[in-house]
């Protein structure tokens, strides 16, 4: 939950929430929809894929949602996931880890300054974990923030900060 309530999808308990500069608890709900729509990209362990639209269409939407049509890039993300051949596929026509990837795809296609990502490399093979890390390393380089949960020992250690939750306590590693 604690994504949830950074992501503004959830109202923390008790203190406050700032996100570039700004109090969450005094924005309006079209202004934390806004910031979630533009500054945040979110991987959630279950698909947020519109199941009615390719995984190329579903691309374009969030795209849409910033006023953005950028075909190069969708082909570029697609490439960078090993998704190109299924880019005209329906989500229900994926297997779990290319829609994994596809969620991951469509959290990285609008270049967010915010990335949280819930246990990012379930259901990915080997070779498709490391890329996601990889994928997400190059975020950070560009100037995004990555806020990864997971269990992994191998991706935690490779985090520049470490935290532990424990009993809704968190502490630095």
């Amino acid at each position: 939950t604690l994504l949830y309530v950074i992501g503004t999808l959830l109202a923390p308990d008790e203190g406050k929430l700032y996100i570039d500069g700004r109090e969450v608890s005094r924005m309006s709900n079209s202004e934390m929809t806004r910031l979630r729509g533009t500054e945040i990209g979110f991987i959630f362990q279950d698909s947020n894929l519109v199941q009615a639209l390719t995984l190329r269409e579903n691309l374009e939407f969030v795209q849409g949602l910033y006023s953005k049509k950028d075909s190069e890039e969708i082909g570029r993300v697609l490439e960078a996931l090993g998704l190109s051949d299924r880019a005209d596929f329906l989500p229900h026509q994926l297997s779990g880890g290319q829609r994994r990837r596809a969620m991951i795809a469509s959290a990285l296609i609008h270049q967010p300054k915010l990335i949280l990502a819930d246990e990012p490399t379930n259901d990915l093979d080997d070779k498709w974990s490391q890329q996601t890390i990889d994928l997400l390393k190059e975020a950070c380089k560009n100037g995004a923030a990555v806020i990864m949960v997971t269990h992994n020992s191998i991706w935690a250690k490779q985090a520049i900060r470490r935290y532990s939750l424990d009993a809704g306590k968190l502490s630095e590693i």
